[in-house]
């Protein structure tokens, strides 16, 4: 208090703070209150701001307790001088806010750019795939499959960089829906036999008795970690076998306990390496990453969505003699699973009738890919380069369904939504126009948002033309 003993003997603390405490409390009266509840046999320990002789202010933290040094009752007050703690409590406090806006504008920033990288691909990729469609000869059709294959890796490297964005930011989330379990093995299984054929491996897959064939979790993150796992495995191996093997047991009322096992004869991982190996941008070593590519990104977001699944991921590895990443997952077994809608593209394309369809999009590369694959399939499509264009367009004209990119120059997809919406509410009839978002969904909280504004479907970006056709239909 800057006092001496004199100075502060036979005053009460209330006299040595300020008028009012930060909490907007007058200090006498907050200060009787906290003793009156001590002589009632409650000690106090709480923060008070108070002031020196001079008047400079400090915090300061104070313990109040009931003694008996006479017989008589007293109110022993202790009071330290916290103003260096407190000081660097809000330090730290300033300095992750300053961390965390940081690590925020790094995500979004990664977001973005793989966004856009991600539609220019699209538009590579679906370029080459109609052009495939029309009459080249192998030569052409050599460089075609070249220029998908490029972009195609491309593509996969964006994709692990948004999705780790999406992770850092927090911005996942596990769904919990039923799916067939033995449909989504095979099918990732399938998926890489050609891969393993061209290396000359046995690719096996077992599926033990015990391993329920519906499940309730996430299928897409679930087919991202195992597919994450064994393209690894074919990666790097050599020569001999890769299996997937897995195994169940029942932990309670419609539980189970799934451990998925991936096992390869290949170049192995070395002890030390294996402690770094979920490492952000980890590789086992350099040499590794100019032979066979790849970010190091893959392992550190199979682990995370492992995590957040609540389950957990071991490796064992022996150099030049194989590895084996063991995943356990818990989930909820179901009995009645969802019917898949998946329907093949060409039967889709038999069943569709023809619309006459609104495109609102700026993006000159998808709306050319667009209006030649419906146009081809024989749908009648009018562009709109901006929000008013398309608002105006609505108005003018009759259309089947609308499909509207969010992010739009003059205004933006979800602000046309609402004028459409509230125009056939004002007309008080039952035509409701389907509106399907084009959706960047650069760290996964559009689809949701544009369900909720009035869309009745979104198409994530970058998309293939068969996302696109398989909401056409309601």
């Amino acid at each position: 208090f800057a006092c001496e003993r004199e100075e502060i003997v036979g005053h009460p603390p209330y006299k040595f703070s300020p008028e009012n405490q930060p909490d907007g409390k007058n200090s006498k009266e907050k200060a009787n209150h906290l003793i009156f509840q001590c002589y009632e046999g409650k000690p106090q320990r709480f923060y008070w701001m108070h002031t020196r002789r001079d008047g400079i202010p400090f915090d300061a933290e104070v313990s109040l307790n009931l003694v008996n040094p006479d017989g008589k009752q007293y109110v022993q007050a202790i009071v330290r001088n916290i103003s260096e703690r407190v000081r660097a409590e809000k330090e730290m406090l300033l300095a992750r806010e300053k961390a965390e806006k940081a690590t925020e504008s790094k995500t979004f920033f990664l977001a973005k750019m793989s966004h856009e990288i991600r539609t220019m691909l699209g538009g590579i990729t679906s370029s080459a795939d109609l052009l495939k469609n029309t009459s080249v000869d192998k030569h052409q059709s050599e460089l075609l499959d070249i220029i998908s294959l490029s972009a195609g890796n491309l593509l996969e490297i964006v994709n692990e960089i948004l999705d780790f964005s999406k992770i850092e930011a927090g911005r996942v989330d596990i769904e919990e829906r039923s799916f067939d379990l033995h449909y989504l093995l095979n099918n990732i299984v399938n998926t890489f036999a050609q891969k393993a054929k061209e290396k000359k491996l046995d690719l096996f897959l077992s599926i033990h008795p015990r391993v329920p064939q519906f499940i309730v979790g996430d299928e897409l993150r679930l087919k991202q970690i195992l597919a994450n796992l064994l393209s690894n495995a074919i990666k790097f191996t050599e020569n001999g076998i890769v299996t997937m093997d897995v195994a169940g047991s029942i932990t309670g009322k419609d539980k189970a306990e799934l451990e998925f096992r991936i096992i390869d004869t290949g170049i192995g991982i070395s002890p030390h390496q294996l402690k770094q190996l979920f490492s952000e941008y980890s590789q086992t070593d350099i040499s590794i990453s100019r032979r066979f590519g790849g970010t190091g990104l893959g392992l550190n977001i199979a682990y995370r969505l492992v995590t957040l699944m609540k389950g957990k991921v071991d490796v064992s590895s022996r150099e030049n003699t194989g590895t084996t990443f063991t995943v356990t997952i818990p989930f909820a077994v179901s009995s009645a699973p969802e019917v898949k809608a998946d329907a093949p593209l060409a039967q889709v394309h038999q069943n569709l009738q023809k619309y006459r369809v609104l495109l609102a999009e700026d993006n000159l590369i998808n709306q050319k890919i667009i209006l030649i694959n419906l146009e081809n399939l024989g749908h009648e499509v009018d562009i709109a380069n901006d929000g008013i264009e398309a608002w105006k367009m609505y108005l003018e004209n009759e259309y089947d369904l609308i499909l509207m990119d969010i992010q739009m120059p003059e205004m933006d997809g979800i602000a046309v939504t609402k004028l459409i919406r509230k125009h056939e509410a004002e007309r008080d009839t039952h035509e409701r126009i389907r509106i399907i978002a084009l959706t960047a969904n650069i760290l996964g909280k559009d689809a949701a948002y544009c369900l909720s504004e009035g869309m009745d479907a979104y198409v994530a970006k970058p998309f293939k033309i068969e996302e696109i056709l398989a909401v056409l239909k309601p």
